[in-house]
């Protein structure tokens, strides 16, 4: 009974802290949590998506200014009515490399950058391909036209038709047929699938453009192998 009449409240300098005082340091780590809003969330989400899109078009673009060389090469070589491995493999390699290049970081995954060289030089072999052709279709169009003509004047004068009448036939009958009659590379760049359907040779075109990619597969293997670990 006296312990309890004599009882006297502690000093609170000889508590282990003052709870007048108490803050969040007095507390272990442990105890914080940090807290994220649905907008924190959604604003973290939204920036990881836009990183992501902004390098897939830094890939694209490093891979199309990759494949211009190759191009060039292959637009040279198929003047001469050659398809060459070599010109695939530089090109395709060029796509690769420049793909690399904007890739140094490494943010996009490994699949993600065989899609993206896949499908450029997909597109860069096409157009390559199709230069090369309207370059020579537009060459054998202007010896054929010649050739057509001077058929068609002598004709004419069996037939007593003028030459302005043989060539008012003659451009309708192109113009109908191609879609123009001038004949220039622009012509049938514009026109190209008009003309090979045609004169039928679209199957031969897609032929051709298989076997240039398999050309440009094959001569690019290693390269392939040694910048995506294949």
């Amino acid at each position: 009974m006296d312990d309890f009449n004599t009882y006297k409240k502690p000093d609170p300098k000889d508590l282990p802290f003052d709870p007048s005082r108490r803050n969040e340091n007095d507390f272990p780590e442990s105890a914080h949590e940090t807290v994220y809003s649905s907008s924190d969330l959604s604003f973290e989400g939204s920036f990881e998506e836009d990183n992501r899109v902004l390098e897939i078009g830094k890939g694209v673009i490093g891979a199309l200014i990759g494949s211009i060389p190759g191009i060039i090469i292959w637009i040279l070589i198929g003047r001469f009515g050659i398809i060459a491995s070599l010109s695939g493999a530089i090109l395709a390699g060029g796509v690769v490399m420049g793909y690399k290049f904007t890739q140094k970081n490494e943010v996009l995954s490994k699949r993600t950058g065989i899609i993206i060289c896949v499908l450029v030089i997909i597109f860069a072999i096409h157009i390559s391909q199709k230069i090369s052709w309207c370059m020579q279709l537009s060459d054998f169009y202007a010896r054929y036209v010649d050739d057509l003509k001077d058929s068609l004047y002598a004709l004419g004068e069996l037939g007593n038709m003028s030459k302005d009448e043989i060539d008012k036939m003659y451009r309708d009958t192109i113009y109908e047929t191609f879609g123009f009659y001038e004949g220039t590379f622009g012509d049938f760049y514009d026109n190209f699938y008009r003309v090979l359907s045609a004169v039928g040779a679209v199957g031969k075109y897609i032929g051709s453009l298989i076997m240039s990619i398999c050309f440009a597969a094959a001569g690019s293997f290693a390269m392939w192998r040694r910048n995506f670990y294949l």
